[in-house]
C-alpha cells in the first residue's frame, strides 16, 4: 500500500502494522526518529546510489500513550532531477 505523506494518522498506521500490512509513505520533514542501522551503497565511481536506514519512530498520543514503530528510510538519488528522495 502506498500513501501520500499528508495522511499521517499514527494510530491507523499502528493498526495496519499489527495486521501485517506493509505500506510506503513519503515522510514528513518534521518526523522524529532514532536510527538503529545505517547502510549506504555506492556506485563504482564512489557516488551514493541508495541509503537504507532502519529506524524507530515514537509518537506520543494525546492520552500519553506512546506508539513505537520500526521502519526503514530509503534515500535514493533521482538521476532525472539530481536530487535526493526519501521514502519510509
Amino acid at each position: 500500500m502506498a500513501m501520500d505523506r499528508a495522511y499521517i494518522d499514527y494510530e491507523k498506521l499502528e493498526e495496519m502494522t499489527r495486521r501485517g500490512v506493509i505500506y510506503v509513505t513519503k515522510m514528513k520533514k518534521s518526523l522524529k526518529f532514532k536510527i538503529l542501522n545505517d547502510i549506504m551503497y555506492q556506485t563504482p565511481n564512489g557516488l551514493m546510489e541508495v541509503r537504507i536506514q532502519s529506524v524507530e519512530f515514537i509518537k506520543q498520543l494525546k492520552g500519553g500513550e506512546n506508539i513505537i514503530q520500526q521502519g526503514r528510510i530509503i534515500t535514493y538519488v533521482d538521476e532525472k532531477n539530481v536530487s535526493l528522495d526519501h521514502h519510509c
